[in-house]
């Protein structure tokens, strides 16, 4: 809602499992295309592997469905491939 993308997931040094947000000052990370919405690869909230692979294909989470049951990724804009 407040424009960030997940841009990376994983853990950090102590053993905490850490998603990482990131948005430019001035704009969302990611607007759908013109054209209309973007299909999004939804994965599940607690299956840290699937959104790990999406994160590695160049994909960004960019969505929650309601109730935040699930994570929506879309490619990434240029400025964060």
């Amino acid at each position: 809602a407040h424009g960030f993308a997940v841009v990376w997931l994983g853990v950090q040094g102590e053993g905490s499992l850490r998603h990482v947000f990131w948005r430019p000052v001035d704009a969302p990370a990611w607007r759908p295309p013109a054209s209309g919405e973007a299909p999004l690869a939804w994965v599940e909230a607690d299956d840290l592997a699937g959104q790990q692979a999406q994160l590695q294909s160049g994909r960004v989470g960019v969505r929650m469905r309601d109730g935040g049951t699930a994570i929506g990724f879309a490619p990434a804009a240029p400025a964060l491939a």
